[in-house]
């Protein structure tokens, strides 16, 4: 199978490029990497799952010029209260909780 080099999802980066700079040796975000792209799992559902035990989850947040990570469960109160500051939770394991995640 070919790809269109033109418009894949790592936007405008070749992918020569993307294996020498970042394949397994740092991250990369790509906004809308997937245009038009609607996740099945609502940030609710994030959000619920971070609060069970079992789960293995993650908060990142900047504050005053670093990055800081909390390790959950989480309450509601533990979640930042503003939605545009840079901050995000990780949730390990999603297929556990959502068998479409498996597919």
């Amino acid at each position: 199978m070919r790809l269109n080099r033109k418009n894949h999802i790592l936007g405008k980066i070749s992918f020569d490029t993307f294996l020498k700079k970042y394949w397994q040796k740092k991250p990369l975000l790509i906004r809308n990497a997937i245009e038009n792209f609607q996740s099945p799992i609502t940030e609710k559902d994030l959000f619920n799952i971070s609060q069970n035990e079992e789960t293995v989850s993650r908060l990142i947040e900047y504050k005053q010029g670093l990055w800081k990570m909390t390790h959950g469960p989480f309450k509601k109160s533990d979640l930042p209260k503003k939605k545009n500051a840079p901050w995000t939770i990780l949730v390990q394991n999603i297929n556990h909780h959502f068998s479409f995640a498996n597919s």
